[in-house]
């Protein structure tokens, strides 16, 4: 989600997740926790466009990933219509460094 006044927010999260068999969030067992953290990333804060270079900088005030919070995260961007696509330069995931590729619809 991005809006007019220069703030984004973004939340993605794994098809299917299991529910914690207790049934409180603050209850879930080392395996479930780890499981509802794997398959989660959630951030927010401002954001600026820079079309010459064709990126958009994510400038992070809160992140489930402790580590971005406070970190400028910078995504490559290009619009075509209603069609949104985003991908990072080489992030660490699971030990190894990943591109991530994200594709964006607009519905109205």
């Amino acid at each position: 989600m991005y809006d007019a006044s220069g703030h984004m927010s973004v939340h993605l999260m794994g098809r299917n997740r299991s529910k914690f068999a207790a049934g409180d969030m603050r209850r879930g067992t080392p395996e479930e926790l780890k499981a509802a953290f794997d398959s989660y990333v959630s951030y927010y804060g401002t954001y600026v466009i820079d079309a010459t270079e064709g990126t958009i900088s994510h400038h992070l005030e809160g992140c489930s990933f402790p580590n971005w919070t406070g970190t400028t995260q910078k995504r490559f961007l290009k619009l075509e219509g209603k069609r949104l696509s985003l991908s990072t330069p080489p992030i660490r995931v699971d030990g190894k460094d990943v591109r991530v590729f994200l594709i964006w619809e607009r519905l109205n």
